[in-house]
Order: structure tokens, then C-alpha cells, then sequence
């Protein structure tokens, strides 16, 4: 049984060089962010393995994708919690590559769904120095 206990700055010595060693660019793979929005996304952690497993929200789980050197044994440990919690398994923040695998490993036992507000957004540091044109307006007056 996984025994998941909020982000704690702590946290950063053990789970910092799990997330570094991960090739992933999402925002939701850096500790930083993990620790900064925790408390709006209740999310919690657990050593597994040789990895690590992040989960998110008070009574309707979503688990970040562990993307581990044992991922596919982690991901049986996150079926069995979401099972334990009566609930589906829900995973976040998988790339195409990681979709691709999660419906290798496991054929039509998943439904997905893109989720476009939810998706990482990148600017040109030129830009947010200078901040051009009309597209930067409110950030100009801000």
C-alpha cells in the first residue's frame, strides 16, 4: 500500500535528483512547482521503488505520470491505490511518446483526453523583455 503525505520542502533532498534525472520539460516535473501550487492542487508524494509517485486531489485522484526507470511497476502500485480509493485510475501530463506507451503496456484500458488549457505554454525571452506588439498588451499594463 502506497502511503502518499503532502509535498514538504524537505521533500526537495530525495525527490529533486528523481525529477532531474527525468527527461520530461513539463512544468509539473520540477520540484519548484510541485511545492508551489501543492496546497491549491492538494498534491501529495511517496518514495516507490526507485522512483517516486505524485498525487493530486482531495476525493477525485489524478496521478502525474511516473516516469521512473520502474514505471511500469509503479504504474501497478497507482492501479492498486486508485483501486483502494474506488476509483479509476487517472493519469496527467502524458506526452504523446508517454500515451503511445501507457496504451502499449495496457490496450484499450484507457480512454484519452487532451485537455488544452491544461497545457505547458512557452514565450521568447526577447519577447517578455520588450513584451511586442498587440499579444502582449495586457501584460504591458499589468
Amino acid at each position: 500500500m502506497l502511503k502518499f503525505e503532502r509535498i514538504k520542502l524537505s521533500d526537495r533532498a530525495w525527490l529533486e535528483p528523481l525529477l532531474r534525472r527525468e527527461t520530461l520539460l513539463g512544468c509539473e516535473y520540477t520540484f519548484a512547482n510541485l511545492y508551489a501550487w501543492s496546497s491549491v492542487y492538494h498534491a501529495a508524494v511517496c518514495p516507490v521503488d526507485d522512483g517516486y509517485a505524485i498525487r493530486t486531489g482531495r476525493h477525485k485522484f489524478s496521478y502525474l505520470f511516473p516516469v521512473a526507470r520502474a514505471s511500469e511497476t509503479i504504474l501497478e502500485k497507482l492501479f492498486e491505490d486508485a483501486w483502494q480509493h474506488q476509483q479509476p485510475l487517472r493519469l496527467h501530463s502524458l506526452t504523446k511518446d508517454l500515451r503511445d506507451l501507457v496504451e502499449e503496456l495496457y490496450p484499450g484500458r484507457f480512454v484519452f483526453e487532451e485537455k488544452r488549457n491544461n497545457f505547458d505554454y512557452v514565450y521568447s525571452a526577447e519577447n517578455l523583455i520588450h513584451l511586442p506588439g498587440k499579444k502582449y498588451h495586457s501584460k504591458r499594463n499589468h
